[in-house]
């Protein structure tokens, strides 16, 4: 890994990325699963501060995984095929889809549905009670995980679009340590998207850098000790 900055990574010296674990989950199910999933996270490495916006291209796909040129664009098209990434515009650059946005768009809302969304984006009208004729619409669009509650002070907003859910990895997870192939290239050729769920859970529910590794705690387990048998003693 990387040095790892101390405290916060959001505030150190830049050498972490964040990404909706879902998001890559969702793309290791989608066509070849692997070149998708690791297409996305080179896409995230390369995105702004907010998380969304890029302007890496097949280009840096190639150079970071080894893939062909043909075998990276098929990977892009297959993340804009299914609502991952938007088309290009200007020249390459391109937005990550929110969570809360690709399940909206997957789930084909009506109109009623979409015009609470934009109205709960726009924040000029918010739903304020139980009271609103909205609200109901509103609290089944929070159980589909679109819409998740705020806190609802008086007269503020009670819903909000749900939040992304994070994860930080180290830039070099994608860029490499030295010249060469990174650790996504090296995964790439396991060929196996449930490796890639397994990555990502690892740095979701674990402090690699100082833990050195998994923490003991989440390989433990509990066990009964039972005389096998005997030996080299007197039974009585």
């Amino acid at each position: 890994m990387a040095d790892v900055p101390k405290g916060n990574p959001r505030v150190g010296r830049g050498n972490f990325f964040a990404v909706d674990w879902r998001c890559v989950e969702d793309a290791t199910r989608q066509g070849e699963g692997v070149n998708p999933a690791l297409a996305y996270l080179t896409l995230a490495r390369h995105t702004s501060r907010n998380h969304q916006s890029t302007t890496a291209s097949a280009t840096a796909i190639c150079g970071k995984l080894g893939l062909s040129r043909g075998r990276a664009e098929n990977a892009l098209r297959t993340l804009q095929n299914v609502g991952l990434i938007s088309v290009p515009q200007r020249g390459t650059f391109r937005r990550l889809t929110p969570w809360a946005g690709l399940k909206a768009e997957r789930e084909k809302l009506t109109d009623r549905q979409r015009e609470i969304v934009r109205r709960v984006l726009s924040r000029r009208n918010p739903i304020v009670s139980s009271a609103d004729p909205d609200y109901q619409v509103a609290y089944g669009l929070k159980q589909r995980g679109i819409l998740q509650l705020a806190d609802g002070k008086p007269g503020k907003s009670r819903f909000q679009i749900t939040a992304p859910d994070l994860v930080w990895l180290p830039n070099t997870l994608v860029d490499g340590f030295t010249n060469g192939d990174g650790p996504l290239a090296r995964l790439r050729q396991a060929q196996n998207p449930e490796a890639i769920r397994l990555l990502i859970d690892c740095y979701r529910h674990a402090n690699l850098a100082e833990d050195s590794g998994l923490p003991w705690g989440l390989l433990r387990r509990k066990y009964r000790r039972a005389v096998a048998d005997h030996h080299g003693v007197n039974r009585r």
